[in-house]
C-alpha cells in the first residue's frame, strides 16, 4: 500500500511498516468512542505534538479481514480531500491494527442539529455542498461509499458546519472492475434498486449514494423521513414506491428549489437521479441565500425520528 500525503501538520505516514505506533505517537488511556471491535484514542505525535485519533481494532474480533483490508486502502486512497476524514498511517501488531486518523469533534452532524435545535435552508444548503464535494470525488475514483447518513458526517469543530467531513468506509465497495450486489446500509436511507438488487441479484450503481443524500436533505429540513413503516417490510414497501409526501407544517416554508432537488435525488430511476457534479450545480447549492430558520419542531421530529428508525443492514 502506498503512503499518502498528510496535511500540514506534518503527521508521519506508514502504511503497514515494521514500526510500532509507539515509535511515533502517545496514547491516551481517555477512550474516544468505543465499539465491538476497536476502541478510539487520541494519540500524540512525539516529534511534532499533533494530536490524532488512533482507532486501535482487535484483530480477533474482526470476522472478516479481507473487508477490513478493503476499507483501509479505500480510506488510503481518498486522501487530501477537505470533506473526507485523513488517514495518516496505518501500523500493524501480533493483537491489534492501528488506524491513525485525522482527530475531529465528537460531534456527528445529528448531534449538531440535535444542539442548535433549528437550521436555516442557507446552512442547509452549505452542508449538502459540503458532502456533495466529498461524493463527487469519492464516486470518481470509482468508489460508492454505501452508509451515507447523518452520523457518518463529521463536524471538525463542535458547533462549526463550515467543515463537514463524510467519514466510516465500512461499507463502502470500489466498483472499478464490478459493480455491487450486496444488500448493506441503514434501512431507511436505502434506495429501490439497491432493494430490487436483494432480490434478483442484479448490480446496483453510484446513483444509491445519490438516493441517500435526497433522504439526507429531507431529513435536515424537516427533522422527518421520506419514507417510514411499522417494520422494515412496509419501509421497503413505501421506499420501493418512492411517492414523496410534502408534510406540513414541516415543508411549508421549504424554497422550491429545495424540494426540487430533493424530488430529482428521490427518483425511483436510478439512471434519472443527477450525478453529485450535477447536483452540485443546482440552484439550491448554487444561490442559496435563505437565512429565515427551518420549521422549529425540527429537532423534535429528529429525535422522534431517530429514536423509532435507527438501525443499520450489512452485508
Amino acid at each position: 500500500m502506498e503512503a499518502v500525503k498528510a496535511e500540514s501538520t506534518s503527521a508521519p505516514v506508514h502504511f503497514m511498516t515494521n514500526k510500532s505506533i509507539e515509535d511515533d505517537y502517545e496514547l491516551s488511556t481517555n477512550e474516544l468512542g468505543r465499539g465491538y471491535f476497536a476502541v478510539v484514542r487520541k494519540g500524540k505525535n512525539l516529534n511534532t505534538g499533533h494530536e490524532v485519533a488512533v482507532k486501535c481494532i482487535k484483530k480477533k474480533k474482526v470476522e472478516d479481514k479481507k473487508k477490513l483490508q478493503s476499507e483501509v486502502s479505500i480510506l488510503a486512497s481518498l486522501q487530501e480531500h477537505p470533506n473526507i476524514v485523513t488517514l495518516y498511517g496505518v501500523y500493524d501488531s501480533e493483537k491489534h491494527l492501528y488506524l491513525v486518523l485525522e482527530l475531529m469533534s465528537p460531534q456527528d452532524l445529528y448531534d449538531e442539529i440535535i444542539e442548535r435545535e433549528n437550521l436555516t435552508e442557507k446552512q442547509a444548503s452549505k452542508v449538502m455542498k459540503q458532502v456533495l464535494t466529498a461524493i463527487s470525488f469519492i464516486h470518481s475514483n470509482k468508489i460508492v461509499h454505501r452508509d451515507i447518513k447523518l452520523e457518518n458526517l463529521l463536524l471538525k469543530k463542535k458547533g462549526d458546519l463550515s467543515t463537514i467531513k463524510v467519514t466510516d468506509f465500512g461499507l463502502s465497495k470500489c466498483c472499478e472492475t464490478s459493480l455491487p450486489r450486496s444488500a448493506v446500509g441503514t434501512p431507511f436511507y436505502v434506495s429501490p434498486d439497491l432493494l430490487i438488487a436483494i432480490d434478483d441479484k442484479s448490480p446496483y450503481t453510484f446513483a444509491i449514494d445519490m438516493w441517500a443524500l435526497g433522504v439526507l436533505l429531507f431529513i435536515v429540513l424537516s427533522g422527518r423521513l421520506p419514507f417510514t413503516g411499522q417494520d422494515d417490510e412496509e419501509l421497503f414497501d413505501n421506499i420501493l414506491e418512492a411517492n414523496i409526501i410534502w408534510k406540513s407544517p414541516q415543508f411549508d416554508a421549504v424554497s422550491n428549489e429545495a424540494k426540487d432537488l430533493i424530488s430529482q435525488l428521490l427518483r425511483k430511476d436510478p439512471q434519472f437521479r443527477p450525478t453529485a457534479e450535477e447536483a452540485l450545480k443546482h440552484p439550491f447549492i448554487t444561490a442559496n441565500s435563505s437565512s429565515s430558520s427551518l420549521h422549529p419542531s425540527l429537532s423534535a421530529n429528529l429525535i422522534r425520528s431517530y429514536k423509532k428508525n435507527r438501525s443499520t443492514t450489512s452485508s
